[in-house]
């Protein structure tokens, strides 16, 4: 993803590429303001753009995140079966 919408060359997103790639993956309808928050998130070294290593990690936690919730959910609703 980072690569292809890198339009500068830069070696990462900054927040208008991070925002056009976003729009071309998950609808023109996302909000701007959503988006910029996404960016401050995933922008963990704070250097005002989102490169690969940075969006990976973002998508691995929020993944380890949504299993561990899932997990969760899961033996609450066994014990009260």
């Amino acid at each position: 993803m980072t690569q292809e919408a890198d339009a500068d060359n830069g070696g990462g997103l900054d927040m208008d590429e991070f925002r056009e790639a976003m729009r071309k993956t998950m609808g023109s309808e996302i909000d701007v303001k959503e988006l910029e928050m996404l960016f401050m998130k995933v922008d963990t070294n704070c250097d005002g753009a989102v490169d690969w290593d940075e969006y990976l990690s973002y998508m691995l936690l929020e993944y380890q995140e949504k299993d561990s919730m899932t997990s969760l959910v899961k033996e609450v609703a066994h014990q009260h079966s």
